[in-house]
Parts: structure tokens; C-alpha cells; sequence
């Protein structure tokens, strides 16, 4: 049931306030997913800061899909998705992953150099939206929904290097031309986004995802999700990263 729900959620992109079941658990959540969305060109991670952890009651990094009509270079205007009317995001650290992950099930991701498997990094702002009520929905229902999964913009890739780790933190902005929208910090995530692309991949080696190289890996918030204004020029800076700008319109 909550399986035809989601599906029918995603295509007519209507709110689902209650009479929904939740999946008796994570492998069953993980399993709607699966079977629900398509087209997966990026993956958004949850649980890779200590907010959301207590949000969901986990201790765990948790994921969702994103389809690859939803992932925007920045540009002078992004055209927010029909389906959200009242746009939210939050500033990430994003990967581009190697060809290498296409062997993820033959490797050791304990102790593999990450630098096989990253190609770049990536200034990037996700924009979560879910047709159930959040976090009432629990954990659950959120990962069978694909963790939220909106629209993610980015900025200009990085190529990765192991030196830039060193550096892979620092104060991160969204702003107006004339207002301070969030303040953060890379710092926020649990382990580093590096740490967080890890347990992600142990996850996807045991959920059996195939990878075909290249997909981008969102890793969590490191700002508050906070609404963006549309019709403005938006800027996200990172203190050790590219910063960029866009502008949402309907």
C-alpha cells in the first residue's frame, strides 16, 4: 500500500497527511524505494549530522535517490520543479564518483583510498521535499520515499585530490544580495563528508546498488534547510570550496 502511495505521490505530487502505513522495516523501506524511483543519476545522504540523527531517532547514515532531471548546474536560473511551491534547501558537500564504483561490489571500502573513487568535489544546495508529513512520518517512510529527495544545484567541480581532505571544512553562507539567509559550517558532519561518502558506500555494497561512474553524491547538511526566496540571486560560499550563484524561478 504505502509502496502505491509514494508512486502515486510522485506523479501527481499531492501532500499525504495520514492514512499511510510504514514499512515493518529499513530493508522493506529500502525495497519501496527501489522499486519507486528511476532514472538515478544522484544520491542525497541523511544521518551525517547530529540534527538529524535526533530528528530521526538514528545513529546510522540513511539515503535516497535522485532522479537526473532533478540535478542542476547553477546557472542564471534554475526552474524549480512543478511539484514545489515553496522551495527549502541547504548547503552540501557533493562528490562525482569514479568508473571505479562500478566494481563496488568487489572492493574493500574500509580500506580502499577514497581517491579511486572520487573524481571531484562539489559546492552544492539540496532542495528536500516529501509528500508526507516530516519528521512525524518517521524514518521509515522517509527512506522508502527516497529520503526526501527534491532538487539538488551545483556548483563547479573540484577534481579531488587527497590533499584537498585536508581542507574539506570551514564556514559555509547562503545569502541575498542584501540578507544573511543560513550560516553553517562543513564541520557538521559527523566524521566529514569524506567519512560520510564511506558509510554510504558500505551501505550501497550491501543494498547491492549498481553504480554506472559519475553519479553525485549530496552528503548532508551543513546549513540549516532553510526557504530560498525566488526571483533573487542566491549565493552559497564555502570558506575552502568554489562558491556560486543561481536564481529560482518558476
Amino acid at each position: 500500500m504505502l509502496k502505491a502511495i509514494i508512486y502515486k505521490s510522485i506523479r501527481e505530487q499531492g501532500s499525504v497527511e495520514d492514512g499511510f502505513p510504514t514499512p515493518d522495516s529499513l530493508i522493506e523501506a529500502y525495497k519501496i524505494q527501489k522499486e519507486n524511483f528511476r532514472d538515478i543519476k544522484g544520491w542525497k545522504l541523511g544521518g551525517t549530522t547530529s540534527f538529524t540523527r535526533k530528528l530521526f531517532n538514528t545513529d546510522k547514515v540513511y539515503y535516497g535517490g535522485v532522479g537526473g532531471s532533478y540535478i542542476y548546474k547553477a546557472s542564471d536560473v534554475v526552474k524549480v520543479p512543478s511539484f514545489i511551491k515553496e522551495p527549502s534547501g541547504e548547503a552540501e558537500v557533493a562528490f562525482r564518483l569514479t568508473d571505479k564504483v562500478k566494481e563496488l561490489s568487489t572492493l574493500n571500502i574500509k580500506a580502499i583510498d577514497m581517491a579511486e573513487l572520487i573524481h571531484a568535489v562539489i559546492p552544492s544546495i539540496e532542495f528536500p521535499w516529501s509528500a508526507f508529513p516530516l519528521p512525524a512520518c518517521g524514518l521509515k517512510v522517509l527512506i522508502a520515499d527516497s529520503c526526501a529527495a527534491g532538487f539538488v544545484v551545483f556548483g563547479e567541480e573540484i577534481n579531488w585530490t587527497k590533499e584537498l581532505e585536508e581542507v574539506l571544512n570551514g564556514k559555509v553562507t547562503i545569502f541575498t544580495s542584501n540578507r544573511l539567509l543560513a550560516s553553517g559550517s562543513v564541520d557538521n558532519i559527523i566524521g566529514g563528508p569524506v567519512d560520510a561518502l564511506r558509510s554510504f558506500l558500505f551501505l550501497a555494497k550491501e543494498h547491492k546498488i549498481k553504480f554506472a561512474g559519475g553519479e553525485i553524491v549530496a552528503t548532508g547538511g551543513c546549513t540549516s534547510c532553510i526557504p530560498i526566496p525566488v526571483g533573487e540571486k542566491i549565493s552559497v560560499k564555502f570558506e575552502n570550496l568554489n562558491s556560486f550563484e543561481f536564481k529560482l524561478e518558476f
